[in-house]
């Protein structure tokens, strides 16, 4: 759904039309968030039975009874990071989405593992918590970016960058008419850029 709908959102900026692209957005929201939601389900409904793939111990069964709680609603705040990355990403903005995964994930997430899994004494409950709190960060750092979105600067942005106003652009169209007058005169030379 991401690929789809940066594609898609893409297309509508690089037309021209901001308010396509931003509606688009939203239905890549509803999908995203609507298929982690029927994921997550019965993942919650199965999680005391969960950790019996892995061990006949009552103590890993009921480890990972919480650890599946948490890890399910962290799914679903992680779906609407996606939701922000497929958006930005469509928009050519990169930079928010390195920032929020940077900052989330890094700066507060390892951190937090490390403090509520040892200092904390909470252990592997402890570290999913850390990780948790830093994927929430990156959730609000990369929703927010997103929300503040200018369609309409950003489809202006795109109509520009479709239109190949870098030289180098102009490079390989010009040698491409070039080529193409030289073949009609009848010469058959080939024309090809210096590197």
């Amino acid at each position: 759904m991401i690929d789809g709908g940066s594609t898609r959102i893409g297309m509508y900026l690089g037309a021209g039309k901001p308010q396509a692209a931003k509606a688009t957005s939203h239905l890549v929201f509803y999908g995203i968030f609507g298929l982690s939601v029927v994921i997550v389900i019965p993942w919650l409904c199965a999680r005391s039975h969960v950790g019996k793939i892995f061990s006949t111990d009552v103590a890993v069964v009921s480890s990972m009874a919480s650890i599946s709680t948490l890890a399910a609603a962290g799914y679903i705040i992680l779906s609407l990071f996606y939701y922000a990355m497929a958006t930005l990403q469509a928009q050519a903005r990169t930079l928010p989405i390195m920032t929020s995964l940077f900052i989330g994930a890094w700066v507060v997430g390892v951190p937090g593992a490390y403090a509520f899994g040892f200092p904390a004494g909470l252990g592997l409950l402890g570290i999913w918590v850390g990780m948790s709190v830093g994927y929430i960060v990156t959730t609000v750092l990369g929703v927010y970016f997103t929300y503040k979105s200018n369609w309409e600067k950003e489809a202006k942005k795109a109509v520009e960058r479709s239109k190949g106003r870098d030289d180098g652009d102009h490079l390989v169209v010009e040698l491409e008419q070039n080529r193409r007058a030289s073949v009609d005169a009848g010469f058959n030379t080939m024309v090809t850029p210096k590197e």
